[in-house]
């Protein structure tokens, strides 16, 4: 797997949440049933993904500092935790890496939900 650029991966991630996801929406497989928090473990940036409440297939997303983003699902309760270095988490994004049982953490059928939504 080739490194990238810390703020490349971080913009690519919000890309990847402000340009693809609301996509993911419109798939069979939405909504995933609770939130999907992204920690960087190299300390540059934390987000929060998650099905909009309102039932009409929207998607919310927030970035920020690894302390600053609430972990908790503000909707089911139902949480899952990726902690990786940036580059990993982007391409998590993409589908394109597996996060290890080490690295993965809370509900494994939320985990596998987003990352069949974000597979692309």
């Amino acid at each position: 797997m080739t490194a990238l650029d810390a703020e490349v991966a971080a913009d690519g991630i919000d890309e990847v949440c402000q340009l693809f996801l609301p996509f993911s929406a419109q798939k069979d497989r939405w909504p995933p049933e609770g939130s999907l928090f992204l920690a960087c473990d190299d300390g540059h940036a934390a987000w929060r993904l998650e099905p909009e409440a309102d039932g009409q297939g929207g998607v919310a997303w927030h970035r920020g500092t690894p302390g600053a983003i609430r972990e908790e699902a503000s909707g089911a309760g139902r949480v899952a935790r990726v902690t990786a270095p940036v580059g990993k988490l982007f391409f998590y994004c993409w589908g394109r890496w597996v996060p290890s049982p080490a690295a993965a953490s809370g509900d494994p059928g939320v985990l596998e939900q987003w990352r069949a939504v974000l597979g692309w």
